[in-house]
This record gives structure tokens, sequence and C-alpha cells, in this order.
């Protein structure tokens, strides 16, 4: 049985046929309704499925400092998590294997960095940023705020830190967790506007902490 509310132009509830109407986050949604889908497990479905795995890993590692705050007051029609891995699956090879230049801390429509660099130390677990001052072009404010996401390739943990610092400031220090020297840095910084309604495209730069 379906249920129409509003009348023709309406929430559809219910099924009618093959198209079943619910509603997402207030949103009307018709999905095709597939009772009996076939899972021929072909090498591709298995490739996808491994991708898709370790895309959930890091997205579960990522949730609470990442995508929370930051993936998820920026998607109104997509979950941040599942934005998050929409975006990041191509970060993963047909094995699951981490490609980090693909991989995404954050994605918008704010204008990035400009000649971003960035080093890290061993001895104060101080990561170090800095970058030009592009206020004023395209949509960049002075008043963003930058952030930066750290992946420790060699111990396999991933941490977001959060600053106070703006772009107009062109320089961050944060602390990067327990770093050691010789430590595999990915480095992912990325800016978001002062009411956190739009971030930028972060950037990627690859590192080997100092002393």
């Amino acid at each position: 049985m379906s249920r129409m509310n509003q009348g023709i132009l309406g929430q559809l509830s219910g099924k009618i046929g093959n198209v079943v109407g619910s509603s997402w986050k207030g949103i009307p949604v018709l999905k095709i309704y597939q009772p009996n889908v076939a899972n021929p497990n072909t090498a591709g479905q298995q490739a996808q499925r491994l991708k898709f795995s370790a895309a959930v890993a890091v997205a579960l590692a990522n949730l609470t400092l990442l995508i929370q705050p930051f993936w998820g007051k920026v998607f109104n029609y997509m979950s941040g998590f599942n934005a998050f891995i929409k975006v990041n699956i191509s970060a993963f090879d047909s094995l699951g294997v981490f490609i980090p230049a693909n991989f995404k801390s954050s994605k918008g429509t704010l204008t990035a960095f400009d000649t971003y660099g960035v080093t890290a130390s061993g001895a104060t677990d101080d990561i170090t940023s800095t970058w030009i001052d592009n206020s004023g072009t395209g949509n960049a404010s002075a008043s963003d705020v930058f952030h930066c996401t750290v992946f420790n390739a060699t111990t396999n943990e991933w941490i977001t830190k959060t600053s106070n610092d703006t772009r107009s400031a062109a320089a961050s220090v944060t602390n990067g967790g327990t770093l050691t020297a010789g430590d595999l840095l990915k480095i992912y910084p990325f800016f978001v506007n002062a009411t956190n309604t739009k971030q930028c495209d972060s950037d990627f730069v690859a590192i080997v902490c100092g002393a």
C-alpha cells in the first residue's frame, strides 16, 4: 500500500510497482525496488569492494575530528560520511591500497592555498605551515581559518588539528600528535570560512619529519 501526501505533487510513502517512496532529512526520495539483485562477484566488483572497505576504514578514523565538524556541515543533500566516501574512494587502488595524492581532507568552492609549505619536528611534535596570503582572490577572505589533517604513514595514524590562525596570518604552528624524526607524513591543509559554511579543496604535501 502506498500513500501520497499533499496531492499529486506531495511526498510518496510506500510502494507502487517497483517504485518506493520515502523521506531522507525531510527530502522526498524515490527509489527503484530491486528484490533480485545479481551478485556474480566479478573481479571488478571485488576490486570496488576493497576500495570501498578501505575508504570506510579511513572515514571511521577521521569521523570525530574531520567528517563531523567539517564535511557534515557543507553537504546539504548527502551526509558528511557519504560525501567523504564519494570523494575519497578514488584514493584507493583495486587492492585497497592508499594513494595519498588522491586523498582530500576537504572539498569545496572556497579559494584554496597559494604556495603552501610545511615542516615538522620530532623534538617538539610541531607542524609548521606557511602560505602566501591570497585574501581577495576569488572568494578568499582574510578571516578564513586554517586547519590541517595529517596522516602519519609510519605509525598509520590520522589526526586533524584545528587552529584559530587565519588566511591573512600566512602561517600556523600546530601540534601533530606524537612525532618522531623520520616519520613519513602526508599533510592535507585546508581553509574554512568564518561561518563554517564553505571550505576549499585541501592541498597535499608529503614530508619526512625532522629532528
